[in-house]
């Protein structure tokens, strides 16, 4: 599998004819946690990081084509039950910054292996599937090499495996959608 994934990167960057400029690293964050005490307690907290890397053209219009992974971890503590749900997912992405100071930016990615585990009232099962991911914000230059904003990503993961027990494999559609900002840095290297 190694093997293609090289293939389809390096076919890629010869398709768009992206003349590499650049190695750039690009790491993004987002934290929210909430606490309601009233006759009952609830508590729900959300962690979302997200790192790629990839390869920039030259030019006043940046395209970037490389490799991110990211990772979401939630936890719904109500009266009624305990919810949690953790993923990683990797796979390729595709990303443009564009502007007069090339600080808007906008991003796709698409990741071929999403995997989750969640823990509900139902009992405990891992997803598999795939997730997509579009970005679009903010990141104005702070330097030569570095830029640092915000931006706005709507992610959605599909799971079409679940496994219980740790042996048990069903096919099963589970999807899970979020809208959030993120606190973002890209560095060319």
């Amino acid at each position: 599998m190694g093997k293609s994934i090289v293939s389809f990167l390096f076919g890629a960057v010869l398709l768009t004819s992206i003349s590499a400029k650049a190695v750039v690293a690009e790491l993004g964050l987002f934290y929210f946690s909430d606490s309601l005490a009233s006759t009952s307690d609830f508590t729900y907290s959300r962690t979302v990081y997200d790192f790629a890397v990839l390869m920039n053209s030259e030019g006043r219009k940046l395209w970037g084509i490389g490799w991110s992974y990211s990772g979401v971890s939630t936890s719904d503590d109500t009266p009624s039950g305990e919810t949690t749900y953790s993923s990683t997912e990797t796979g390729p992405k595709f990303t443009y910054l564009f502007g007069r100071e090339q600080n808007w930016y906008a991003a796709l990615a698409y990741n071929l292996l999403a995997k989750a585990q969640f823990s509900g009232a139902g009992g405990e099962a891992e997803w598999r599937g795939t997730s997509l991911k579009g970005e679009f914000g903010y990141l104005p230059k702070v330097g030569s090499k570095l830029n640092i904003g915000v931006k706005l990503v709507y992610h959605q993961a599909s799971y079409n495996e679940q496994i219980t027990n740790s042996t048990t494999l069903t096919q099963e559609s589970n999807t899970k959608t979020m809208i959030y900002p993120n606190f973002s840095v890209i560095y060319k290297f």
